[in-house]
């Protein structure tokens, strides 16, 4: 079965909840060299590049200025509430993809 609409943040999110969300976007930024990794595991905004609003979100919890853990950036988004979409987002839009998949593939 397919999945379409949902990209690797609704996936994450389905997968393990929020805590997962925010570990695949800083992943991503990582990978990509909008945050570096400094000893000892301290993270650093090296380049403020917004290309999702989870990624945007989560740029703003690692912050400009200084280093903030892991911890610290799950802290600040899921405490603040400030993870974008919300999980209820999340959730339809996975009852939209997969309902509509299956009814084009004629599977119950």
């Amino acid at each position: 079965m397919t999945t379409p609409g949902l990209d690797v943040y609704d996936i994450a999110y389905l997968a393990a909840g929020p805590d997962r969300v925010v570990d695949t976007a800083l992943v991503a930024l990582v990978e990509t060299g909008r945050v570096r990794v400094q000893p000892p595991g301290q993270l650093a905004v090296a380049e403020l590049a917004r290309r999702h609003p989870v990624e945007a979100a989560v740029l703003d919890a690692v912050g400009t200025r200084g280093h903030r853990s892991v911890d610290v950036v799950r802290w600040r988004l899921l405490s603040g509430g400030r993870l974008p979409p919300s999980a209820r987002a999340w959730d339809s839009r996975y009852d939209r993809a997969t309902s509509g998949s299956e009814a084009e593939d004629g599977r119950p």
